[in-house]
C-alpha cells in the first residue's frame, strides 16, 4: 500500500532525542511537540509517495542528508520554546 509522508516529520521525530540529549530542557509531552512544530516549520517539506519498504529505505539515506539542518531547527525550537513553554 502507498503511503504520503513528509520524510520531514519522520526525520524529526528520529533525531528528537539525540539532538537535545545534552540541553537542559523541559521534556513534558507539550513542549516537546512545540519544538517539533517550531522545527518543522522552519524545514522545507520533503513529501514522498512509497510503499512501507522504499519509505524506511529512503528515510535513512536522507537523515544524512538533512542531518544538520533537522538539529540546527530542533535547537532553535528548544530556545524559543525554553524562553516561552506553553505548559501548565
Amino acid at each position: 500500500m502507498y503511503k504520503l509522508k513528509n520524510y520531514m516529520e519522520i526525520l524529526v521525530d528520529q533525531m528528537y532525542d539525540e539532538a537535545t540529549q545534552d540541553m537542559d530542557i523541559c521534556k513534558c509531552p507539550r513542549c516537546v511537540l512545540d519544538v517539533k512544530a517550531i522545527a518543522l516549520n522552519t524545514l522545507k517539506p520533503r513529501y514522498i509517495v512509497a510503499d512501507e519498504n522504499y519509505l524506511y529505505v529512503k528515510i535513512s539515506m536522507m537523515q544524512q542528508q538533512y542531518k544538520a539542518d533537522i538539529i540546527s531547527a530542533i535547537t532553535k525550537g528548544t530556545m524559543i520554546v525554553s524562553e516561552e513553554p506553553r505548559h501548565d
